[in-house]
């Protein structure tokens, strides 16, 4: 039996390491420990009751059983100090720097740590499993076969209900030692907080993805974000000169640098000549004693806790918190018709991870009533132009990949189903940053034609798997499918989509002939608005020319 034991002591040294910190090896629990020692020799059966060998070994082996658990509870307690030690030594060190990629941050759940930041911090989103087959002949339009395979997107979904079969005691063990011990938390480039529990197709905004790429391909995206970087730079000096020049539309579209990104959207948003033609027009909205109607307030704040929770500047109350507040608040005061929808929540705060709020603030107003965004529509009463955005991409899915629409008719999966929140937010509800800003790079240059051709090339390489599928499926599918896609690659492929502006202007067109009440109400709102910008337009230049005059006036009337 002594063999046994000592056998048994080598095999939790072999296994001590694989475990977690203070489980005992199912082989050493003391239940099972002291059944296979009488089961083994048939000790303290009820012929040899008075055995004294027996009792001798039972004791034995109880006094070996209080020596193993002594040693996990030592393990445990040396792992759980250098575990603090470690992470006090990370917290002292840990300053915010925009400029580090691998920042940490005090969890904002720990006591005495705040998670928040009033800058805009950036990371890189990091990769699923989601491992889209791309062939060359990419330009083709041709229609995947049937018996074309992909990556499987879906997941072992019972991974997300391990911690419910786990026992209530080592439950407890868990909660007490994150109670015990402060993590400290990185971040991604864009300020996402690096998580392994993040899920994938979590509500709450874009956020870190799982998607592996090499070590290689690490280093090559970076070399070409420092080339890119030295290029716009230069660009930027010449901005008025080039930025309706083609090369500078083909090198939006390859990417602008994450360092000059938030200057590059204000020149494209024209946010400085918004802030001129404005002055102090924000400042006074924040500070206004008229407020939107209660259910707009209380939905503000409701949805700002639900806006980017796994990024460092929105985790917890707090500077960022309060920006985006600030914002959506002077944007319901600001256009009172519109007021607020949800998605602008997450547009907002994507802004201000770049830019101060009050261009925040005038880059939400551009987007909203300017072209080639002109979003206004999409979150006016009714949703008139959801609609016809709606309209266009099932006709346009129809036309590209005829198959695969028929296919998700009979499955009476409707677009409205799945890309509503796309189009509402242009993907910054769910999917990789990565994917997003470069989305909106082009979308604040080009409008809507990029957010199609995305949501096409989404659908060319979910094809194959989504002929597999049936209705329940398919919604799961799509479900998952933000957190699995390389945004880079995505955004490399949309471009070989050969839809054209002529494609989308026709099913435009077409839905307002098929819907004429709708399309003479936007039209007289937008004639209206245009005529209520003119009048401001005008009353402001008369302001500056009164006070320009009133200068002159002055200062010929002084004494010589």
């Amino acid at each position: 039996m002594l063999r046994k034991l000592t056998q048994r002591d080598e095999t939790y040294t072999e296994r001590s390491s694989s475990l977690p910190l203070g489980t005992i090896p199912r082989s050493l629990q003391p239940s099972e420990l002291t059944s296979e020692i009488i089961s083994d020799e048939g000790y303290l059966s009820s012929e040899d009751e008075g055995d004294e060998t027996t009792k001798s070994n039972f004791t034995k082996a109880t006094e070996q059983q209080k020596q193993i658990k002594t040693l996990l509870y030592k393990e445990k307690q040396d792992e759980k100090h250098k575990n603090a030690t470690h992470t006090q030594e990370i917290t002292d060190r840990a300053q915010y720097n925009p400029n580090n990629n691998n920042r940490v941050i005090p969890n904002p759940h720990s006591n005495g740590s705040n998670g928040t930041s009033s800058k805009g911090v950036h990371g890189r989103v990091p990769r699923s499993s989601f491992d889209i087959n791309v062939d060359d002949d990419s330009d083709s339009d041709e229609q995947p076969d049937d018996e074309q395979t992909m990556s499987d997107l879906e997941r072992d979904s019972s991974g997300n209900f391990l911690d419910e079969r786990k026992g209530e005691g080592t439950k407890k063990e868990e909660r007490k030692e994150e109670e015990e011990v402060v993590e400290a938390q990185l971040t991604d480039k864009y300020g996402f907080i690096i998580d392994s529990k993040n899920s994938t197709g979590s509500s709450g905004g874009a956020r870190t993805t799982q998607v592996q790429i090499s070590d290689k391909e690490k280093a090559r995206r970076a070399e070409t974000e420092a080339l890119r970087t030295t290029k716009w730079l230069a660009m930027i000096k010449d901005w008025d000169l080039i930025k309706s020049k083609k090369r500078t539309r083909n090198r939006i579209r390859k990417g602008v640098p994450d360092k000059v990104r938030g200057l590059v959207w204000n020149l494209l948003g024209d946010v400085p000549n918004l802030i001129s033609s404005n002055p102090g027009k924000y400042a006074s909205l924040c500070e206004s004693t008229h407020v939107p109607s209660q259910d707009i307030r209380d939905t503000i704040l409701r949805d700002i806790n639900r806006t980017f929770p796994r990024h460092a500047m929105f985790a917890d109350e707090g500077t960022g918190q309060d920006c985006l507040r600030r914002v959506l608040i002077a944007y319901s005061l600001y256009d009172e018709e519109v007021g607020y929808c949800q998605g602008l929540g997450f547009i907002t705060a994507m802004f201000l991870t770049y830019m101060p709020e009050e261009e925040a603030f005038w880059q939400l107003v551009g987007i909203m009533n300017h072209s080639p965004c002109n979003m206004r529509g999409l979150y006016e009463d009714g949703m008139p132009e959801a609609q016809k955005v709606l309209y266009i991409a099932e006709k346009i899915t129809k036309k590209f990949f005829p198959r695969l629409s028929k296919h998700l008719g009979r499955q009476n999966c409707h677009i409205s189903m799945y890309a509503t929140q796309w189009f509402l937010t242009i993907f910054t509800n769910s999917f990789p940053f990565d994917l997003v800003v470069q989305v909106w790079d082009c979308f604040l240059s080009e409008g809507w034609k990029i957010v199609y051709r995305v949501m096409l090339t989404f659908m060319r390489y979910s094809a194959p798997k989504l002929f597999q599928l049936e209705f329940e499926q398919i919604m799961f599918f799509f479900k998952r499918l933000p957190g699995a896609v390389d945004g880079p690659l995505i955004m490399e492929k949309a471009f070989n989509i050969p839809l054209k502006t002529r494609h989308i202007e026709h099913y435009s067109k077409k839905f307002d002939k098929l819907n004429p009440d709708i399309a003479n109400r936007v039209q007289i709102k937008e004639q209206m608005r245009r005529e209520e910008e003119e009048k401001i337009r005008k009353e402001v230049e008369e302001a500056e020319q009164l006070a320009e005059g009133g200068v002159l006036k002055t200062t010929l009337s002084l004494p010589s």
